[in-house]
């Protein structure tokens, strides 16, 4: 795409080493330790990152199609607008919307895995960090950010991937976000808002590269996941358990950290599929 900045061959990541894998519960005081002793980029390398690259068929498995509001929003857009989807994951928020609007649609994500599926649904994927979008200032129309931002574990780099996202979209363009949130009745005796939540991922996954979703076993984009493999008299094999890191958002919070990034106006807040989520329109270039 033009609007890209040239960043080198598609699909590198560069990684650094994994901690130790750790069973923690949701609001583990050893969780926050992690989190103040300046380590974040490791911290999220090994927490988010690396599962996400161990774990995508599986999850992608089980994300066939955009929420309904997120498929409204995106399907609200008008004919030929640039959309950007920060942390696209496979795609399925935006591989919906390919057909008949001529949008230009750029997945961007750190999982290179993930985002093979979605280049694999048609859409234009390019390995990123959030915190450094690859898209010049004020070329999108409208981006959206579904279910990523709570990943990042500090303050200061969530509200840096806010700001990238507000410095990419031109004056007027539209911005949507969604976020978990600390009220889902999983989390009612967590101790804290950042939380480890643990995947299980399933026996018939393990060992295998990121695919379609159709080729992985996954569902198609129309309907509900497959049903189990039928039983066996093999004896089943061990859990194999990946550990993700979440900042559970409140009410209000995500509005307020928008409020300090600046350059844009809330036009709505609402909850949805376990997200507070937040609809901003930008009011003015953002300042160099």
């Amino acid at each position: 795409l033009q609007f890209l900045y040239l960043i080198g061959r598609w699909g590198g990541v560069s990684l650094a080493v994994p901690m130790p894998p750790e069973k923690r519960k949701y609001g583990d005081a050893r969780l926050d330790e992690h989190l103040r002793d300046g380590t974040a980029e490791a911290f999220e390398t090994a927490h988010v990152h690396d599962v996400y690259e161990t774990i995508a068929p599986h999850f992608s498995a089980t994300r066939y199609k955009a929420w309904p509001q997120v498929g409204a929003f995106v399907e609200a857009q008008p004919a030929g607008s640039v959309i950007v989807d920060v942390g696209a994951g496979n795609g399925k928020s935006l591989a919906g919307v390919l057909a008949g609007r001529q949008h230009v649609l750029l997945a961007t994500d750190a999982s290179t895995s993930l985002l093979r599926i979605a280049a694999e649904k048609g859409l234009e994927a390019v390995t990123s960090n959030a915190l450094a979008l690859p898209v010049p200032t004020e070329r999108a129309d409208c981006v959206i950010s579904i279910a990523m931002l709570h990943h990042l574990s500090t303050d200061a780099r969530r509200a840096q991937a806010l700001r990238e996202m507000v410095r990419v979209l031109r004056p007027g363009g539209m911005l949507l976000v969604y976020v978990w949130s600390a009220g889902q009745k999983r989390f009612a005796g967590a101790a804290s808002q950042d939380v480890t939540v643990p995947w299980t991922l399933s026996e018939r996954f393990r060992g295998k590269k990121a695919k379609t979703d159709a080729a992985a076993g996954g569902a198609p984009d129309t309907g509900p996941p497959p049903p189990p493999p039928p039983p066996s008299d093999a004896a089943p094999a061990a859990a194999e358990v990946h550990d993700r890191y979440y900042h559970l958002y409140r009410e209000g919070e995500l509005e307020a950290m928008l409020a300090s990034v600046g350059c844009v106006e809330v036009v709505r807040s609402y909850y949805d599929c376990d997200n507070w989520c937040v609809e901003a329109r930008k009011t003015a270039p953002v300042p160099s």
